[in-house]
């Protein structure tokens, strides 16, 4: 039996050890004009706010995404910078 506590796969709160990750989906996608640009420190910030939300596999950032809240409307949010790997993409995980 095999027993870890680290994470193997799932999706948690990005934090700034993450913006290298981030920076690498986000960018082909902001390089056609698909995202708009951020820089490494508007994600690291985001990251730092709780704003940033990574899907990881071992080492591997997969996926990622903001949301934005709204302080005038507290229960609505804003989902964006959707992105999922071009390995994954096309499997369901980003429905």
């Amino acid at each position: 039996i095999l027993i870890s506590q680290d994470l193997y796969e799932g999706i948690r709160l990005a934090n700034p050890s993450d913006v290298k990750g981030i920076l690498e989906l986000t960018e082909p996608l902001t390089r056609r004009g698909l995202l708009r640009r951020r820089s490494g420190y508007d994600i690291e910030c985001a990251c730092s706010n709780g704003e940033f939300f990574v899907w990881k596999r071992d080492d591997s950032t997969l996926g990622c995404a903001s949301l934005q809240r709204f302080d005038a409307v507290p229960e609505k949010a804003e989902l964006g910078c959707f992105v999922v790997a071009s390995s994954c993409r096309g499997k369901g995980h980003g429905a």
